[in-house]
């Protein structure tokens, strides 16, 4: 890992946060912009991301998350059916409208697309999309789901891309990264003029959201909204939208209703308020 905080460069304000963390590791914080990491090198944090990866996450803890989703998803399923989609979705589509206006036939690339649930839907608005995924058997179901290869199986920090697209996204990607610095720098090639990079991560300046990044997920960085803001203008990018938000209802009542009538459940909050950051930027001079 760097040896400076990736966010702001600072080698002088990183200070021990916890001895222990979900992936055995301990957590220092750099004072200055409040990002956790981890110190390691970074071949020995990607073969322990990769075991654990292979071993647990998608057979373990991804199956027990969608255990407890079930309900949601069958709700989705049926809603999907009258025309309506998932809120988070519907909210990302929004901000990326509202703040880049790309052309619904624009290239969209979905960086770590899971089962495809937000490019089958990005598909539906009219984006040429496709995929990376760590998972070969997640990247099978993609494919099979769009009846052609779209998705293409690896790590983004490792696959070479050459095409060029005007909407980059992440969503509870960017901070399993293991040097998410490097990738802005990289990525930046693959934006299309005007082209944009939008993503959500954990808000970790919320307490609760902290304890649980470091202590139940493989988070390798936990970000704060002064450290994202640095990291993207220190890798040379215009950041065009920066915010903590928190769903306004989390009842999966209230939220079939909301999907219903394609309302909003989505609000901002103050830094140590909100649960999530989202970050919408575009290469400088560009």
């Amino acid at each position: 890992m760097a040896k400076t905080c990736i966010s702001c460069g600072s080698d002088k304000n990183i200070r021990i946060y916890q001895k222990k963390s979900f992936l055995e590791c301990p957590v220092y914080r750099c004072n200055k912009c409040g990002l956790c990491f981890f110190y390691s090198d970074d071949k020995g944090m990607e073969r322990k991301c990769d075991e654990y990866y292979k071993k647990t996450y998608w057979n373990t803890i991804r199956r027990r998350w969608d255990e407890k989703r079930k309900f949601l998803n069958i709700i989705i399923k049926i809603l999907r059916k009258v025309k309506t989609e998932p809120l988070q979705q519907v909210w990302h589509y929004n901000v990326i409208k509202k703040c880049a206006s790309p052309s619904k036939s624009e290239k969209l690339l979905d960086i770590g697309c899971a089962k495809g649930d937000f490019m089958l839907f990005f598909s539906k608005m009219g984006f040429d999309v496709r995929g990376i995924e760590p998972d070969k058997n997640n990247t099978k179901i993609v494919n099979k789901l769009f009846k052609k290869e779209v998705c293409i199986n690896g790590l983004v920090e490792k696959v070479k891309i050459t095409e060029k697209f005007g909407v980059i996204y992440l969503c509870h990607v960017f901070e399993h990264l293991i040097r998410p610095d490097l990738f802005l720098k990289k990525i930046k090639n693959n934006l299309n003029r005007g082209g944009i990079i939008f993503l959500e991560v954990p808000n970790c300046e919320n307490k609760k959201i902290l304890h649980n990044s470091l202590n139940y997920h493989p988070h390798i960085y936990s970000f704060t909204l002064d450290s994202m803001r640095k990291l993207f203008e220190r890798s040379g990018y215009n950041i065009l939208k920066l915010g903590s938000y928190s769903e306004i209802h989390k009842s999966y009542l209230m939220m079939f209703f909301l999907m219903l009538f394609g309302m909003n459940n989505y609000k901002p909050f103050s830094g140590e308020k909100g649960e999530r950051i989202i970050v919408l930027a575009k290469k400088k001079g560009n």
